[in-house]
């Protein structure tokens, strides 16, 4: 039972009645003060005496044995005389000890019975206040689930409340855009509904937005009778913007042409400019709002479209006739002058194509398919003007102005400033520079043909070199009458003057374009005139053909000087010519070079040669593997070659060609006789060895004398002949260094016929004969040929 009491106190503290701070601290203190009460007052006198004696035995043992001693001498004296009054002493003294001993015990029993009825006391009021607890408990939780489902009743309410007010406002906000179409249908239907007023671009906006909310919403009730309403609205709406927007650019086109009837205006374009910019700022809000949904409404683009429309075509009526009227008037001012019609037109149809694109953008901010439409047809225009100027050029000066004036001027000086905005333009210039190259191309062709191939020189072209001879003299006559000036002078002259004075006095006419053949002379033009204007490739196939025209001209001008003043000149004709066509074509930074391709018809030509053969005739009708036509068929067929022509390498060619010629030439003409003796020699040692040992001596030519006298006449011939010669070759090529490189050869064939020579008279004959013929030895001769030739300078 007690540890029920216990538990129960346990429980009473920890759950039934928990007790406050001040109230457990009341029971901490209580707790001490039981914890520490008194022993009874006999107890604590006993024990007293008892700590007396003991801590008198202990302090003196002989004294407290005498104090025991003297308490028993007591009892005797008390009277116990006999055995009865000892046992009632001890009775006593048991009762006494009884007592002693039991009643702390007693005592502490009664205090244990008072405590324990007090416990009790204390368990039945906890448990009376246990029953109120659980009482107030019960009370507590009817009132907290009351409370609760008051709570969750109130928001509950609260919740729908909000939902009822955001489902209003919700209904509120979708009905405003119902409720628009009567305000927007008022506003629209006024009499004075104005595109420019205030309130049309937010009620645009606004209408765009009922129409958006009624295509998203169609399943609500009459929403597609709505929608058909804002859409018709929109429509009236938009119908108001094109008659303004159309009617602003009528207005201002109308008054443009009436004021130029009226003579208020000038021509030029640029004064009708400022006019169209002071109505921009009337449309261009709404050509803005316009621009921005034109991209998410059609009907929005269909209307931007219908003022791009109309903007092209008020432009259109005002620009095109000044631009015809100046190019008609331009065309009678430059009749004469086709690069200034051209020059000055382009630069009047970029710049008024510059300022149609700057009244376009100030109009508008996209679309740009409208200003293209206006750029095109000015550029068209101008276009179809001039072409048919440009392909009845003829002159090849004029094409090559025109080529040079519109890819550098025009393409690359102009339109490179204002590349996006002249597109179109920078696309019509190109197109005529196309047509101005194949014109070009056409008339170079026919002018190659014309001019350079089919050329039939005249006398004067031919007089060589009385016409180098004479421009040599004018030369000298210049150069001394430009010293004899120069010399009053020449005391204060600086040195580099001087040098720089003879430098310029040396070069001769002869050197001059004038003194050029004139299919030479064409050719360069035509190429130098041909390489800024063309492609790099058509450059080289034209110019193929004129270098290779031009070299026959030149071989058969040399032809015809051949007949009439000899080889000589005729040689030095076209190598002089030669190197001039060589050097010339220097500063072409092209290869000069071509590919074709041709049918080789060789094999052809030889599977047929062996059809006709009297060994494949007879299988000509086989009808088996071995069939002669057949066989021709599949292998005789013509191969596909290609082909590269370099005209570089063709005048290379053809004047190593010419210079070969005239060294031999030359080395004939000045050793003839000593040829004509070698010849003889050489026929002579084709005989066999032992007629020619013996019948050496019997030859005519072989006589000692008659061999001296032909060796004296070849010296004597060399003598006469090289300063003629070198003064005719010095007129022709005008450089000594040139006509020492041709005679350099000209030397080692007449140095190598005499060794030739001397190599013959040392086989054939004695030591006397050859005294008497005197063929000089190979240091003679070199000493000879280094008199006898001139050296360069």
């Amino acid at each position: 039972m007690s540890s029920t009491v216990f538990d129960r106190l346990e429980q009473w503290d920890s759950e039934l009645a928990t007790l406050s701070i001040v109230q457990t601290n009341s029971i901490v203190e209580v707790s001490k003060l039981v914890a520490e009460r008194p022993y009874p007052p006999n107890l604590i006198e006993e024990y007293s005496n008892k700590q007396i004696l003991q801590s008198i035995s202990k302090s003196s043992p002989t004294l407290g044995a005498n104090l025991a001693r003297h308490a028993f001498n007591d009892g005797e004296e008390a009277g116990i005389h006999d055995s009865k009054r000892f046992l009632e002493f001890c009775d006593e003294v048991e009762k006494m000890r009884i007592l002693r001993t039991q009643a702390p015990s007693l005592k502490l029993k009664t205090e244990l019975f008072q405590v324990h009825s007090f416990c009790e006391d204390v368990i039945s009021q906890i448990s009376e206040v246990q029953c109120d607890l659980s009482n107030i408990l019960e009370n507590y939780e009817q009132v907290k689930k009351r409370t609760d489902s008051l709570h969750n009743s109130c928001t509950s309410l609260m919740n729908e409340t909000t939902d009822l007010l955001n489902c209003a406002e919700n209904i509120s906000g979708r009905l405003q855009y119902f409720d628009e179409l009567e305000e927007i249908t008022r506003r629209l239907s006024s009499p004075v509904v104005s595109v420019t007023s205030d309130s049309f671009v937010p009620m645009l906006a606004r209408l765009d937005e009922c129409i958006n909310f009624m295509q998203q919403h169609q399943d609500y009730k009459d929403a597609t009778v709505y929608l058909a309403k804002f859409d018709l609205a929109l429509s009236k709406a938009l119908g108001l913007v094109r008659t303004y927007i159309v009617g602003v650019f009528k207005s201002v086109s109308e008054s443009i042409l009436q004021a130029q009837k009226a003579s208020v205006l000038e021509t030029h374009p640029s004064v009708y400019y400022g006019k169209f910019k002071s109505q921009g700022c009337k449309v261009k809000i709404i050509l803005e709002e316009l621009e921005q949904r034109a991209l998410k409404n059609h009907e929005f683009s269909a209307l931007l479209s219908d003022c791009h429309l109309s903007y092209f075509q008020q432009r259109i009526t005002l620009i095109m006739p000044v631009l015809s009227e100046y190019l008609s008037s331009l065309e009678k001012q430059c009749s004469r002058d086709i690069s200034s019609l051209i020059r000055s037109g382009s630069l009047y149809v970029c710049q008024i194509c510059l300022d149609e694109y700057q009244l376009y953008v100030h109009f508008f901010s996209t679309g740009g398919h409208a200003i293209s439409q206006i750029l095109n047809s000015l550029c068209s225009y101008f276009y179809e003007f001039v072409r048919p100027i440009c392909i009845r050029l003829v002159h090849l000066e004029t094409l090559t102005s025109l080529c040079d004036i519109l890819s550098n001027e025009i393409l690359e000086n102009k339109v490179k400033l204002h590349e996006g905005v002249l597109v179109e333009f920078a696309s019509m210039v190109r197109l005529l520079l196309q047509d101005i190259q194949q014109r070009f191309i056409y008339r170079a062709q026919k002018y190659i043909h014309s001019d350079i191939a089919a050329y039939k020189p005249v006398g004067g072209d031919l007089a060589y070199p009385d016409k180098l001879v004479l421009a040599r003299r004018i030369g000298i006559g210049l150069e001394r009458g430009l010293n004899e000036i120069q010399s009053p002078l020449s005391e204060v002259a600086s040195v580099s003057s001087i040098g720089s004075s003879k430098s310029q006095s040396t070069a001769s006419p002869a050197d001059q374009h004038a003194m050029w053949y004139p299919t030479v002379r064409r050719t360069l033009l035509c190429l130098s005139k041909l390489y800024h204007c063309v492609d790099r490739s058509i450059f080289e196939s034209i110019s193929q053909e004129a270098i290779m025209e031009c070299i026959k001209s030149l071989q058969s001008a040399a032809k015809l000087i051949a007949a009439k003043q000899g080889n000589l000149d005729s040689s030095l004709f076209l190598i002089k010519h030669l190197l001039i066509l060589r050097e010339q074509l220097i500063p072409f930074e092209v290869e000069f070079s071509v590919k074709e391709t041709v049918l080789d018809f060789s094999r052809t030509k030889e599977k047929a040669r062996e059809l006709f053969s009297h060994k494949k005739r007879t299988k000509i009708f086989n009808l088996d593997r071995t069939n002669a036509l057949l066989e021709f068929l599949l292998e005789g067929a013509p191969e596909l070659r290609e082909m590269t022509l370099n005209s570089k390498k063709d005048v290379d060619l053809v004047l190593k060609t010419s210079c070969e010629e005239l060294i031999l030439h030359l080395t004939s003409m000045l050793t003839h006789p000593l040829s004509v003796l070698l010849d003889k020699f050489r026929n002579f040692q084709q005989l066999g060895e032992s007629v020619r040992k013996a019948s050496i001596t019997k030859q005519p030519f072989a006589d000692p004398q008659a061999l001296h006298k032909e060796i004296e006449n070849t010296l004597n011939l060399m003598k006469s002949k090289v300063p003629v010669i070198f003064e005719s070759m010095q007129t022709y090529l005008i450089y000594t260094e040139t006509v020492q490189i041709l005679f350099r050869p000209v030397r080692l064939n007449i140095h190598n016929q005499f060794q030739e020579l001397q190599g013959c008279i040392s086989q054939y004959f004695q030591e006397t004969d050859r005294l008497i013929i005197a063929c000089p030895s190979a240091e003679e001769i070199s000493f000879a040929l280094m008199y006898t030739f001139p050296t360069a300078t």
